[in-house]
């Protein structure tokens, strides 16, 4: 099933008032909160899944309700689409309004849960019969209502439930256990697109939140887990947002995969994150005996001691807490004590059993340094952070993975810093780190930012000027082969907020280069220039290592490489005067060999993967500038052709984001354009 996955950082707003007197002893484990044991172990939470109907129980609520206990909180069933969307465009959100209500009061994070799934769909979904294009509308219209609705309080939304095993209709899990694709409603109607359509409905929904897709059965390697790797990379490949796998991990008790680390890290190496998501180990017969009890906790021990290894695996969920209200008898009469708690709300080994999973992680640990130490006894969840990024800088505290950046002044006490910043910030998105879209680090409204870009003339230059120039602030040099047939170009001089120049340049023309130059420098002046955008590119194809022609190999280098490598040479003199001193070439997700993109647009990817290199030697040379690649997705231009996937004004303005939250420490990095780092 697709979660719409944006971690809302609800902890943020109450982990100060969960101080510690210092770090856990090993002693202190066996009472340690499961969400705490996370935290040390550097995840950002241990979460459950709950029903709104399990409220009225005092004792489980009191549970749920500990901060120590669980960080997070997945609504089993109040997001689905029968409990969401009963009648077509009629939809009824109280029950999951209550659940993130808790969320919010309690400071967990939230994560929506579901937006397509082959399961619990509603009679008029089921019993109509859909062409395509019907279907297709049904779809986008569902997740983006549904995500519309929670927007910013969605940690990770789950807009396609197991793509091989429902991505279709019930749950998006997509694939069946062979690894072929599940033939639900979905995708028997729409193909595999319908996962395309959930994922892209969900982000333009939200564009801040993490999608996820969810899935069972692959929590080990196998065909469902190789299926659902190359479904990853396919998305990845065709700019389709998507961050996070889902491994829900209900597995049976002495039976949990010996592979799962080394699967989790393959899915981790594609580019993506990885959480799991529904965790819970049955009984086949009941009652258990002591070994089976003693068996499930080393299984907990084993799911989540390699969710601790793995760096890029933020968190773990069970699916309840408590035997009481697990899902497993109801559907399999006869088997269940699944759960970490018993039905009388008492701990069974399995609960030990997940914190030995965490401690694994936490004695592996080095020796806190002082300062990383004042933050834990303040608060173990931001420590928890420091400790996963180190990014500790000087008088200022750079904390990470919290969501959003959280600066602090040194010009008070550490742990007021903390919780003023923590009670009184409001919720912002990962990217922007600065508190204006396109001219960063503005406090004085009055400063301006001059851009440079090449290729203005149609497609993404045009659009990202266009965007650039609803900003007075701004000072663009829009450059293209010929202005006098830059039609669209010259059109926004009269809605122009910001300053526009027309410059001719022929990036494919070293001549062309140098005269820009002399044209542009009067222009800027001392200003300098803060951001340079290699943006023009040619394709020549869809040619391969054994199938192509000399000259078009080079027109594509000469365009692609060459032509970036002389303006940034070329305009070096004008970015030293920059206040940013960026360049920012814009690359492929073609031009990344750990992606494995397969044979096709050889030329093309070879001009990129060169263009790759090229800016990691910028960076080298000149680490005052900070010299970044950006994959801007498969965008509707005329470059794009048929079959791409984003809309202009989408891509660019996440690019621009990303851009405009750069810091020098990103120099010589590769991003997609939703701000996450691409396997060079």
């Amino acid at each position: 099933m697709i979660l719409f996955a944006t971690l809302l950082p609800f902890a943020a707003a109450s982990v100060i008032s969960r101080s510690v007197d210092r770090l856990p002893t090993q002693e202190d484990t066996s009472t340690i909160g499961l969400n705490d044991a996370a935290h040390y172990a550097n995840k950002l939470y241990f979460g459950t899944a709950t029903n709104y109907g399990e409220f009225n129980d005092t004792m489980y609520f009191h549970l749920l309700d500990d901060i120590h206990m669980f960080g997070q909180l997945t609504p089993a069933k109040a997001m689905k689409w029968e409990e969401t969307e009963p009648e077509r465009s009629v939809f009824t959100f109280e029950q999951g309004d209550q659940i993130a209500a808790l969320a919010r009061q309690s400071g967990k994070y939230l994560r929506g849960h579901n937006c397509v799934w082959y399961n619990r769909l509603p009679a008029w979904v089921t019993n109509t019969t859909w062409t395509a294009p019907e279907l297709a509308e049904v779809v986008q219209e569902h997740c983006y209502n549904i995500v519309r609705h929670w927007r910013g309080q969605i940690c990770a939304l789950l807009p396609v439930q197991s793509a091989s095993e429902g991505l279709l209709t019930i749950d998006i899990q997509p694939f069946n256990d062979d690894g072929t694709w599940r033939e639900t409603l979905w995708y028997t109607t729409l193909g595999t697109k319908y996962i395309p359509l959930a994922l892209h409905a969900a982000s333009k929904a939200d564009p801040h939140a993490k999608l996820y897709i969810n899935e069972y059965n692959i929590t080990g390697t196998g065909p469902k887990a190789t299926s659902m790797k190359k479904l990853i990379k396919d998305l990845k490949l065709a700019g389709v947002p998507i961050d996070g796998v889902g491994v829900q991990a209900h597995e049976v008790v002495g039976k949990v995969p010996n592979d799962i680390r080394k699967n989790l890290e393959e899915f981790v190496a594609l580019g993506v994150e990885v959480a799991i998501t529904e965790l819970d180990e049955m009984f086949y017969t009941l009652p258990p005996d002591e070994a089976g009890l003693q068996q499930q906790r080393k299984d907990f021990e084993t799911i989540v001691g390699a969710c601790a290894a793995v760096e890029r695996c933020v968190g773990v969920t069970v699916w309840d807490f408590t035997d009481k209200y697990s899902w497993i008898p109801g559907t399999f009469p006869g088997s269940g004590d699944a759960c970490p708690w018993d039905d009388n709300l008492q701990k069974k080994p399995a609960y030990y059993g997940i914190v030995d999973g965490f401690e694994k992680k936490q004695w592996e640990r080095r020796a806190v340094s002082g300062t990383q130490r004042a933050l834990a006894e303040v608060s173990p969840h931001l420590w928890a952070a420091s400790q996963r990024t180190d990014e500790l800088i000087g008088p200022r505290i750079h904390v990470m993975r919290l969501s959003q950046a959280y600066y602090y002044s040194s010009s008070m006490d550490l742990s007021v810093q903390i919780e003023r910043t923590l009670r009184h910030t409001p919720a912002q998105p990962t990217l922007p780190r600065t508190s204006n879209l396109h001219n960063p680090d503005k406090n004085n409204m009055s400063d301006t930012y001059t851009w440079l870009i090449t290729g203005s003339s149609r497609g993404i230059g045009l659009e990202m000027t266009k965007q650039l120039l609803a900003d007075p602030s701004n000072i663009v040099v829009a450059t293209c082969r010929n202005p006098e047939k830059a039609t669209g170009l010259l059109a926004l001089k009269d809605s122009a907020k910001g300053t526009l120049h027309i410059i001719p340049l022929d990036v494919a023309d070293e001549e062309s280069i140098r005269n820009s130059y002399k044209l542009v420098e009067p222009l800027i002046g001392d200003k300098g220039l803060d951001y340079l955008y290699n943006n023009a590119a040619i394709n020549e194809g869809f040619d391969t290592a054994f199938n192509f022609t000399s000259d078009r190999m080079l027109r594509t280098i000469k365009a692609n490489l060459i032509g970036p490598a002389i303006i940034a040479q070329t305009y070096l003199p004008l970015l030293e005067k920059g206040k940013r001193k960026v360049i920012v070439n814009m690359s492929s997700g073609l031009a990344s060999i750990g992606l494995a993109q397969g044979e096709k647009c050889a030329t093309y990817s070879i001009s990129k993967t060169a263009l790759n290199m090229l800016t990691y030697k910028q960076k080298a040379e000149r680490p005052d500038i900070t010299a970044v690649l950006v994959d801007p997705g498969w965008v509707k231009t005329e470059m794009g052709g048929e079959g791409a996937v984003l809309e202009p004004e989408f891509s660019v303005f996440n690019v621009l984001r990303v851009v405009t939250g750069l810091t020098n420490e990103d120099s010589g990095k590769f991003f997609r354009y939703t701000g996450e780092e691409i396997p060079w």
